[in-house]
């Protein structure tokens, strides 16, 4: 996980220095995003529903301190389609 962790601090911070910054601490973000989505998969595994993923997603995006769209968010979503 602290990889995890690194990666996405490591993002927020070039956003930072990029002027994309909304105030947020990259390292709690980060530790926030990792044990969200790792709570979300667990849950996810024992319910046997993906829509936790979605969910979990959903609110991370809503929280996130960059925007999200562009490619990486669209491949996010294409990876977790809802059932038709």
């Amino acid at each position: 996980f602290a990889g995890w962790r690194r990666a996405i601090a490591d993002k927020l911070r070039v956003d930072r220095l990029a002027g994309r910054d909304e105030g947020m601490d990259p390292d709690r973000y980060a530790a926030l995003a990792v044990a969200a989505y790792s709570g979300a998969m667990s849950m996810a595994k024992t319910a046997q529903d993906a829509g936790l993923l979605r969910d979990c997603l959903a609110g991370l995006e809503q929280g996130a301190p960059s925007p999200q769209s562009g490619l990486a968010a669209r491949r996010r979503r294409r990876v977790l389609r809802r059932p038709p």
